[in-house]
C-alpha cells in the first residue's frame, strides 16, 4: 500500500477498534447489576505486606482503568461469565 492509503486504513481501523471499545463498555454498564451480584462478596478486600498493597477492583469502571493503564484489557475482556 502507498502511504496514504496505510494512514487511512489504519485511521479507519484506530475508529473502529474505539467504537468496538465504547459499545463493550457500554455493554458492561448494563450489565452491572449481574457484575454486583457475582462480585460484591469480594469488594473491599485488601492485602499488604507494607510495600506492595492488593485490593479489588470493585466497580467495572476500575477494571477499564486498569486495563488502559497497562495496556493489557481495554475492555477486550468479558468481565461476566457467560450466562446459558
Amino acid at each position: 500500500m502507498k502511504g496514504g492509503t496505510r494512514q487511512v486504513c489504519e485511521k479507519l481501523n484506530r475508529q473502529r477498534a474505539k467504537r468496538r471499545m465504547e459499545a463493550d463498555r457500554k455493554r458492561a454498564a448494563e450489565d452491572n447489576a449481574k457484575f454486583q451480584e457475582l462480585k460484591s462478596r469480594y469488594f473491599g478486600l485488601a492485602m499488604t505486606d507494607g510495600e506492595l498493597e492488593i485490593r479489588t477492583l470493585d466497580t467495572i469502571e476500575d477494571y477499564y482503568m486498569v486495563g488502559e493503564s497497562q495496556h493489557h484489557m481495554r475492555g477486550d475482556c468479558k468481565i461476566l461469565p457467560q450466562i446459558r
